[in-house]
């Protein structure tokens, strides 16, 4: 338990930092992390690996994690940047939860 806690928080950082930051260098980062503390504790690494590489993708919120996300926030007829902020946000909470209640499973069926 303790260390899916730990995995959980791995996986909400990467969703997190993905959103300021290059998708690829959050990858880099914590993919190794990821890999070492899996194989210390005996856990398979590969489902966990994949769930990093989704959780890197979940760059919607900030201009700097996707050019669609810099269109919608610059065009303010469309949605205000309130209203953007607030929903994109609640939508990476979902899929934070999402990934974390579903993720291993759905991952070490694929894998």
């Amino acid at each position: 338990l303790p260390y899916s806690v730990f995995f959980f928080a791995v996986f909400a950082a990467a969703v997190l930092l993905t959103n300021v930051l290059t998708n690829v260098v959050v990858g880099f980062v914590l993919i190794p992390v990821v890999f070492g503390v899996a194989s210390a504790t005996g856990v398979s690494a590969v489902p966990l690996v994949f769930m990093v590489v989704l959780a890197v993708h979940m760059a919607i919120l900030t201009p700097a994690a996707c050019p669609y996300a810099a269109i919608t926030l610059g065009n303010e007829e469309w949605i205000s940047t309130a209203e953007m902020y607030k929903y994109g946000g609640s939508v990476l909470l979902m899929l934070i939860i999402i990934l974390a209640v579903v993720g291993y499973a759905w991952t070490a069926l694929i894998v």
